[in-house]
């Protein structure tokens, strides 16, 4: 009798492809595929969302820094106006002091010139109520010539000495009064310097708070962005969550029904072996006849497709490349950063990047276990090699095999696509030994 295909490989094919839903059981599943898809698209636009916060958030901080650098501008053009205004202030002191010097010099000056005058003025009005005889007197009382020159030059020196003086004095308080004039001035001037400056100073602290306040403005809005972009996250994760939530009862809904139709191909076997027994045991007549002709009905009658024989041994004898001429791993067996949802997964096979239509064949020699479609990994199929081993082949354009059949290794079971969540043409391709995932990388 031909091999029969084992119960525990339609078991190993649940734990390989619970993500390979038939149709009809994604119509009868409580979960159904179109609530993960919404959740799905819920994150995506999630995703959107927060990367438009994303940028209202790098704008935000480059206006901040732009603020910022402003601000320190303002704040050293300050500093350098405080240091300007204290210099001046300095010398508005300073002046103010020689002001106050010169103008006790100049007064001191005109007293001497008051006092001076006033003598002068006293000894010119005794002369002249002595009349101009009392010069003439005192040059003719002199007894000789001798002592009349020697009269007229100390008469001469008087004269000369009072209006020198007198000019002296004039002089004096005409420069002191310049160079008070000259200090008020650089006074006025520095007075002048110094008000500029404060109205220089008061327009910088003006655009200095405006910078605070255009700071502490972006720091607000800042901050509510981030807030906004911390729910979103949140609810992405919620999502996300309940995205996986749902996806696990599906799989453990997938898992029940795939079981139960184990069950009842078991039993469907179990009847069909037994209508083929009942049918093959022979009347009297037909047992005569039969040793008559040599006939053997049990040992010719095929052995049906879902009979089953716990003792199969393995028959893949050696797996090979399951996309001929396309050796590109691009996605290896682990975890790894997913390409669709962005988030970390174990990632159960690995990605073999080939063209749209390239062929697939089986790695190794085998019977169709489960071939069907899925919104994860599209069009697959899965092959039982016997000894507990399975190979699964996911993302396919078109299925070149139906349930039961029996492939050799290198058949062409179907062709590379890009069906179910997938970023472009490749083969998801997974190894099953003994109902747990392995790396395939290290059995090819």
């Amino acid at each position: 009798m031909k091999k029969r295909i084992p119960l525990i490989a339609l078991f190993l094919a649940v734990s390989l492809a619970l993500s390979c839903l038939p149709a009809p059981l994604e119509a009868s599943a409580a979960v159904s595929q179109s609530q993960i898809d919404a959740l799905r698209q819920k994150t995506k636009d999630i995703g959107r969302q927060k990367g438009q916060l994303q940028a209202q958030l790098d704008a935000l901080k480059a206006d901040k820094a732009s603020a910022i650098t402003q601000k320190a501008v303002y704040d050293r053009q300050l500093a350098a106006l405080d240091e300007d205004i204290e210099t001046v202030e300095a010398l508005l002191t300073g002046l103010a002091e020689e002001v106050a010097a010169k103008t006790l010099s100049l007064e001191a000056a005109i007293l001497q010139e008051n006092e001076s005058r006033a003598q002068y003025e006293a000894r010119v009005a005794a002369m002249q109520r002595m009349g101009e005889t009392s010069y003439w007197g005192a040059l003719l009382a002199a007894e000789n010539f001798s002592d009349f020159l020697a009269r007229w030059e100390a008469v001469r020196r008087i004269m000369d000495y009072d209006k020198a003086l007198a000019g002296a004095f004039r002089k004096a308080r005409a420069d002191l009064e310049a160079e008070r004039e000259a200090l008020e001035a650089d006074l006025r001037e520095q007075e002048e310097s110094r008000e500029h400056l404060v109205a220089a100073k008061a327009e910088l602290a003006g655009l200095a708070r405006e910078a605070d306040e255009l700071i502490a403005g972006v720091l607000t809005q800042e901050e509510e962005v981030l807030q906004e972009y911390r729910e979103q996250s949140a609810a992405e994760l919620a999502a996300e969550r309940e995205r996986e939530a749902l996806e696990a009862e599906m799989q453990r809904e997938i898992e029940a029904e795939l079981l139960r139709q184990a069950e009842e191909r078991r039993r469907q076997a179990e009847r069909q072996e037994e209508e083929r027994r009942r049918q093959a045991t022979p009347t009297p007549a037909e047992t005569a006849e039969g040793e008559e002709d040599g006939e053997d009905e049990e040992k010719s009658a095929p052995a049906p497709q879902d009979a089953i024989d716990s003792s199969d041994p393995y028959i893949g004898g050696g797996y090979i490349w399951p996309v001929p001429g396309h050796t590109t791993v691009t996605s290896a067996f682990g975890w790894r950063i997913h390409p669709v949802y962005g988030t970390r997964k174990f990632h159960n096979g690995i990605d073999i990047r080939a063209p749209k239509g390239a062929k697939v064949v089986a790695s190794g020699a085998g019977t169709v276990l489960m071939r069907t479609y899925n919104g994860a990994y599209g069009n697959c199929v899965v092959l039982y090699h016997g000894g507990g081993q399975t190979t699964l082949y996911a993302h396919l354009s078109s299925r070149r095999v139906s349930d039961g059949d029996r492939v050799n290794k290198g058949q062409v079971i179907g062709l590379i696509g890009s069906t179910g969540i997938s970023t472009g043409p490749h083969l998801h391709f997974e190894v099953t030994m003994n109902g747990q995932r392995v790396n395939p990388e290290r059995y090819l």
